[in-house]
């Protein structure tokens, strides 16, 4: 009976995000190529040494973020893959030999690239990005916990009063999982191409007169 009561409440909880503004809210900020877009249009503003800095700021960005991404949604995700690796590769095909590295790169490959198709309303692509949104953050949730109640430990909450520091250690739980299924892998990208777009613009004549020969 549990078992039944628990996917009825999952079921209902995936109904209300795809119904709801805030699956669309969260679709938008997930959307790469928009955002791209957007990187694009700065960095083509951005020339000579201030493009140098700031590419160089964005490249620390995107290490950062993509070391985060690995341990924090990479790791887990590939713990609980391997089920399914081991059965696909048990086939013995060898063109399946980095099967087991794309599968787990496939639930941020589809929250990250297929947004712009989800929302054009295609709903078979919408109903399994949503699976594996759910996924991501299950998977990623307990690393998230184990993190936090380091910090707990630590004493990074004790400054709080006594009726606010259950509600900052959930908080920072509920907060590093969503950092970790979606935001970190997403800034990674985002920073390295922007990084690299600046790069391009450094030997370029500044707009503002800082000519180049």
């Amino acid at each position: 009976m549990s078992d039944i009561i628990a996917w009825i409440i999952a079921g209902g909880v995936i109904l209300a995000l795809v119904n709801s503004n805030v699956a669309d809210g969260l679709l938008s900020a997930l959307d790469l190529s928009d955002n791209l877009k957007r990187a694009v249009d700065w960095a083509r503003g951005v020339r000579g040494v201030p493009a140098g800095v700031a590419s160089a700021c964005f490249f620390i960005l995107a290490y950062v973020f993509g070391a985060l991404a690995y341990r924090y949604d990479l790791v887990p995700t590939w713990r609980f893959i391997q089920p399914i690796a081991a059965d696909v590769l048990a086939t013995g095909a060898e063109w399946l030999t980095l099967f087991a590295l794309f599968l787990t790169l496939l639930p941020t490959l589809i929250e990250l690239a297929t947004v712009g198709l989800v929302q054009r309303d295609i709903k078979a692509l919408q109903w399994m990005v949503y699976f594996f949104i759910f996924f991501d953050i299950v998977t990623d949730f307990g690393e998230a916990v184990a993190l936090v109640e380091v910090w707990q430990r630590g004493g990074l909450f004790a400054p709080l009063p006594g009726a606010l520091q259950g509600a900052a250690v959930v908080m920072a739980k509920i907060g590093w999982t969503f950092a970790a299924s979606f935001a970190f892998e997403f800034l990674a990208i985002l920073c390295a191409v922007t990084a690299l777009l600046l790069a391009a613009n450094v030997r370029a004549p500044g707009g503002g007169g800082g000519g180049g020969r």
